[in-house]
């Protein structure tokens, strides 16, 4: 009998799935829940370049030394998809921004939402619930910082949390706001805004309203964020939903535009919408189409410097009417500037059959990628 024990355990372990970076060996979890007593949580995706200059850190033998006394797990956030981890916050979470190791103070259950990759949390679970010590997120440093001091910097803290650490941190509404806006604006550069600039020029094609559309991406894809931060884990489930029928949409939206008997069908149909309630209909429905696609924006990578750690804290404090604002202020910045490229640019170019092919082909890629992305 102990003889069977010994091979269950033993089966068990080598099915484990493991991945290394640098010099060390993680464990793969599919879920933030799936870690034991003290760990290091790295969570990362394939494709972030932020993550490839945080693992060449796990390669350092500091790094590694000071990693020692914990159990370390990463977590694909492509794979998982999740979006927030309920945790227990006693006293203080060591945290980094921009280099500089700083303290936040709090108690109580807390949702913690996932600021982006790469994030690292670091705490104990015991009897089932994990309680949050510190977290680190993205891998800019400003000039002068050294990436790899600031890290164990970090270690080291959170190893020695309870000693001498500040009373506590507030985050100041009156630079939160500004500060979402100026990063949402600027993330329009980043390639994770790929899809929502193609889904921009889908409208601008399909002679839907382009402004509509984007305040409906910005309504929803903010009050998710809220919404996953206050409810937990549970509300999550929104964002895949809302991913399909994202997905549907853009997939018909390129079929009109490369089927000719579905174009032609498609103008008709709209032009018989004349009276002013299907008018007001009509507008209503591409608020609701950008509504579906906010979801695009939700497991979208948020800004590694200043924003995406205020959003971790706002989270943890609890504060969702100050989370909310703020993810609309950063939705905001980035709608106005994907409305100001889609316009600027495309509204010099005819609405030549070609160009509506290649934006349909466009749109039913996107739509299929957004469907498949619910179920892989």
């Amino acid at each position: 009998m102990r003889f069977l024990a010994i091979l269950l355990v033993l089966s068990l372990l080598l099915s484990a799935a493991y991945v290394e970076k640098g010099s060390l060996r993680f464990q793969l979890v599919d879920s933030p829940y799936d870690v034991e007593g003290k760990f290091f949580l790295y969570i990362y995706q394939p494709l972030c370049e932020e993550c490839k200059k945080l693992e060449a850190l796990f390669g350092r033998e500091d790094v590694a030394a000071a990693l020692s006394g914990y159990r370390l797990y990463a977590l694909d956030l492509s794979k998982s998809g999740v979006a927030a981890v309920d945790v227990y916050v006693e006293g203080q979470v060591v945290y980094v921004d921009h280099g500089v190791v700083k303290y936040f103070a709090a108690s109580g259950r807390r949702s913690f939402l996932i600021p982006g990759t790469p994030t690292v949390l670091i705490g104990i679970k015991e009897n089932g619930t994990v309680r949050l010590l510190g977290f680190w997120t993205g891998a800019d440093m400003p000039p002068g910082e050294d990436l790899g001091a600031a890290f164990v910097r970090f270690l080291g803290e959170v190893s020695e949390s309870g000693s001498a650490a500040e009373s506590g941190y507030r985050v100041d509404v009156l630079w939160v706001f500004p500060l979402a806006f100026i990063m949402g604006a600027v993330s329009a550069f980043s390639p994770c805004v790929l899809p929502v600039l193609g889904i921009a020029s889908v409208t601008h094609f399909a002679r839907r309203s382009l402004g509509r559309v984007l305040a409906g991406m910005v309504v929803s894809y903010a009050a998710i964020g809220a919404l996953v931060a206050a409810s937990g884990v549970a509300a999550a489930s929104v964002r895949p939903l809302l991913a399909a029928i994202g997905g549907v949409l853009l997939v018909a939206l390129g079929a009109v535009l490369l089927v000719e008997r579905l174009n032609v069908k498609y103008a008709t149909a709209m032009s018989r919408v004349q009276t002013s309630a299907y008018k007001k209909l009509s507008k209503a429905g591409d608020f609701l189409v950008g509504v579906s696609l906010g979801a695009v924006w939700v497991p979208c990578i948020l800004p590694y410097m200043g924003f995406a750690t205020v959003l971790a804290l706002i989270s943890l404090a609890g504060d969702y009417l100050l989370l909310l604002t703020a993810l609309l202020m950063y939705g905001g910045g980035l709608a106005l500037m994907v409305y100001v490229i889609v316009r600027g640019l495309l509204k010099r170019v005819k609405p030549k059959r070609w160009y509506e092919k290649a934006v349909g082909v466009l749109s039913i890629l996107i739509g299929f990628y957004l469907v498949a992305s619910v179920w892989i």
